[in-house]
């Protein structure tokens, strides 16, 4: 369960980072996407575990590329709980 509306990124060092400005991603997954700018360019993460999945072009397209990439949206989704099991959820849910 969403316990805030802020939305983290996990760094390399294994904390979390706030995102200011960040907005929701709508996607047809149901899955807690968001989008930011930073030094890099346009930026999806996945909310629950603050994984950046990708940095630039930022569309429907690209997202469903980025998952098919990955497997298909059945093994990003066992990503995700992998990530969770692994990690515990980001700051969002905790």
């Amino acid at each position: 369960m969403i316990k805030t509306k802020e939305y983290y990124v996990k760094l390399e060092n294994g904390e979390y980072s706030i995102i200011e400005k960040a907005k929701k991603f709508t996607n047809p997954y149901d899955l807690d996407l968001f989008k930011f700018t930073d030094k890099y360019g346009t930026n999806i993460s996945e909310g629950k575990t603050g994984m950046k999945l990708f940095t630039g072009n930022i569309s429907p397209e690209a997202l469903e590329c980025r998952i098919n990439s990955l497997g298909g949206i059945e093994k990003f989704r066992e990503i995700i709980n992998d990530k969770i099991l692994e990690f515990g959820y980001c700051p969002r849910y905790k």
